[in-house]
């Protein structure tokens, strides 16, 4: 009898690890998405109205980003397929490398004007962000 109480001890004991086991393989197969990274003006160590111009500064520059990207996603979607379209995609490639260009300058205009409302302190911490933006853009993907 006491053979059988132990052999079900050890055997709810054998359940109870496989389904441990069982649940944390599983969360380590879910796709997590990376976490999204601070404001800047948590970054840079910013209060006041000055982290309140900098997060509205952000807002107006995704905002001008984003007609930029829905922009070049219309002229992507035109680009044919067809040997016959070479000279009209070339067109529509050279317009997509404008907006690129446009995307970019504004990234780099939006950081200046951040960098002028920055301490010494706060303009380096900047630049390491900028030159971090940088370094992810050669290697797309998630963020490590």
């Amino acid at each position: 009898m006491k053979t059988n109480k132990l052999l079900y001890f050890l055997l709810g004991v054998l359940i109870l690890m496989n389904a441990i086991i069982l649940v944390q393989f599983m969360e380590g197969r879910k796709k997590h998405h990376p976490p999204h990274p601070p404001r800047l003006s948590v970054v840079l160590n910013m209060s006041g109205k000055q982290a309140a111009w900098v997060d509205q500064e952000f807002k107006q520059h995704i905002a001008q980003k984003e007609r930029y990207l829905g922009e070049q996603k219309e002229l992507r979607k035109q680009i044919k397929l067809d040997k016959n379209a070479a000279v009209e995609n070339q067109v529509l490639y050279q317009k997509i490398g404008m907006l690129q260009t446009k995307i970019d300058a504004c990234t780099f205009e939006h950081f200046s004007r951040v960098k002028a409302h920055c301490n010494a302190k706060q303009a380096k911490k900047l630049a390491e962000v900028v030159d971090g933006m940088i370094d992810r853009s050669e290697r797309p993907g998630p963020r490590p």
